[in-house]
């Protein structure tokens, strides 16, 4: 039996494979993006994970110079309407 923190890491590494796969088709199939015109994702992460996926999205903006993760760090119960 898998643990709290194991299964939210796992569906983390999901979570954080799908958003950088799905960028990788959008950029890789649109004729209209320039190979110099830079990329920003926008989205929200939570204060405990933040220390790990911020390693990923570093290691992989060194891969992708052209492509900027910014996940800030919100604390639980933030509202995304604020």
């Amino acid at each position: 039996m898998k643990t709290s923190f194991s299964r939210v890491t796992g569906f983390l590494a999901v979570g954080v494979i799908v958003l950088v796969g799905a960028t990788m088709l959008m950029t890789g199939l649109s004729s209209e993006v320039a190979a110099a015109d830079p990329i920003s994702l926008n989205g929200a992460g939570a204060t405990f994970p933040y220390p790990m996926y911020s390693k990923w999205f570093d290691e992989f903006h060194k891969l992708h110079s052209d492509i900027q993760i910014n996940l800030p760090v919100r604390r639980s119960g933030a509202r995304s309407d604020r």
